[in-house]
């Protein structure tokens, strides 16, 4: 896929990482087998009709890469753009296309389409959920603070 053209480190890290932590918790599903990213959002509607302005959330992994996508059926040249605030470029986002960013460090929003348009996105993303997980020794946050408080108290 994209990420794995344009980012192959970081592709080869993802893909690792879900190896093991799937080997570790064989229970738990990504949402494609054939992606390297630990989350998706589908955007299905409504928002996409006006401008509006996402957070940076704190559920994206800052080091890591996003896929952007856009689907459904908007003039291109007329609206649909993605806006990305902190660098100050409104991107030209045709149907179909796909983009790579940085979703744990900047915010991104869209140009609103027309009536009677439709525009859905995909995001594929990393949270940072998985990376604590193996940072705090394959514990949850919670489990790895009763650790640590129990070996400060012992």
């Amino acid at each position: 896929g994209l990420l794995s053209v344009f980012c192959p480190t970081a592709y080869n890290t993802l893909h690792n990482e879900k190896r093991s932590f799937l080997d570790k918790k064989p229970d738990l599903l990504y949402p494609s087998d054939s992606s390297v990213f630990s989350a998706a959002t589908f955007e299905l509607g409504g928002p996409h009709r006006r401008s509006l302005a996402l957070g940076v959330a704190h559920r994206y992994l800052p080091s890591a890469w996003s896929v952007l996508m856009a689907l459904g059926k908007f003039n291109s040249r007329r609206g649909g753009h993605v806006i990305l605030w902190e660098l100050g470029f409104v991107v030209r986002f045709p149907a179909g296309s796909s983009i790579l960013l940085p979703t744990g460090l900047i915010h991104y929003s869209f140009v609103r389409v027309r009536a009677g348009e439709t525009r859905y996105s995909v995001l594929q993303y990393t949270g940072s959920g998985i990376p604590r997980w193996f940072r705090n020794g394959q514990n949850t946050d919670v489990e790895f603070a009763m650790k640590a408080d129990e070996e400060k108290h012992a």
